[in-house]
């Protein structure tokens, strides 16, 4: 049963599943006849994967959102999936795709995306892990929609959502630190405006959908350097709850961070000046815009989490505890 993805040796007349033998032996003419086990069975069947397999998802019909994204119908619901093509795939590709499945299975966190299993589907030509489907998209999307209103409270539980989903990864993880996956595009937002991290942005850095030799220069013109810290390979911790400020700033102002310097510049430039750091950062948000949402005490709480300076940037308990009291509840209207 754990025998390697690809084809190589393996015991074609049974398998052992949680203690039972499973004949993989046909009956022709009153003759036993060994047969060769599909993809399928080999992989239904690995020990480590058992536990998790959804049969119901086998003849699912899936709807390609992007790359490796898919969501497909599920009992009376939907799932999102990520996927990898079997036939295009090697064999360390299809084990680090397994690998990050076993890291992620276990996380249990309501700001999360929960893994729901895997399965094989499209005439078994896709490896799928199924994760819980948010039907209100991205958070990026949902904030910067004119046409949606969003209440002061519910931008405050925003903020506590995405700080509690990195406050897990650091605390109750063996990674310690949520890395890149920390912007508006990862997370996701749910009908009753809560949200949470997708659980596939976790996968990396064991499995990569597509490997580029461009480090941190990969998503040149995604904006997405505007949650990166100026420093580089140095306290991962701290780099996380520099992106956070700038997510929780992004959420409280609904507006881009660093969006005079983006406007001003274009996408690829201002990356570039952003991850070379040629001159001190500006502000990501302006000074009149953030006081117009948040209390001084929000104010300068979100300053310390993007300080230039990653020693002078709050720790991740106080960020969760700040957004979870709200101490100055009454005294801003959003």
């Amino acid at each position: 049963c754990s025998t390697p993805l690809d084809e190589g040796p393996i015991d074609e007349n049974y398998l052992i599943v949680d203690d039972k033998r499973l004949s993989a032996v046909i009956v022709e003419n009153n003759e036993p006849k060994a047969t060769k086990l599909s993809l399928l069975q080999r992989l239904k069947y690995r020990l480590d994967l058992s536990p998790y397999w959804l049969e119901r998802l086998e003849t699912a019909t899936t709807l390609n959102i992007f790359g490796q994204m898919y969501s497909s119908s599920f009992g009376t619901g939907k799932v999102a999936l990520k996927g990898l093509v079997y036939s295009s795939s090697n064999h360390d590709q299809r084990e680090k795709f397994i690998k990050a499945f076993h890291e992620i299975v276990i996380y249990d966190c309501e700001a999360i995306t929960q893994v729901i299993g895997i399965s094989l589907i499209n005439v078994q030509a896709l490896l799928v892990i199924a994760s819980e489907f948010m039907d209100g998209g991205s958070l990026g999307c949902f904030l910067h929609n004119p046409s949606i209103n969003i209440k002061r409270v519910d931008r405050l539980q925003m903020c506590r959502d995405v700080i509690l989903a990195v406050w897990y990864i650091q605390t109750q993880t063996k990674r310690q630190y949520a890395g890149k996956c920390i912007n508006s595009a990862t997370f996701l937002v749910s009908s009753n405006r809560r949200c949470k991290l997708d659980v596939f942005s976790l996968m990396e850095p064991t499995y990569i959908y597509k490997q580029l030799p461009m480090g941190r220069y990969t998503k040149i013109g995604s904006g997405l350097a505007a949650y990166m810290a100026p420093e580089e390979n140095t306290n991962h911790e701290s780099q996380d709850i520099y992106a956070l400020g700038i997510l929780c700033g992004e959420i409280l102002t609904r507006m881009r961070p660093f969006a005079q310097l983006y406007d001003a510049k274009g996408f690829i430039q201002t990356d570039l000046i952003l991850l070379n750091n040629y001159a001190p950062r500006p502000e990501p948000f302006s000074t009149e815009r953030l006081r117009g949402f948040v209390s001084s005490d929000g104010e300068a709480l979100l300053q310390r989490c993007w300080s230039q300076d990653p020693t002078h940037r709050p720790a991740i308990s106080e960020m969760l505890s700040f957004f979870t009291i709200d101490p100055d509840v009454q005294s801003i209207t959003l």
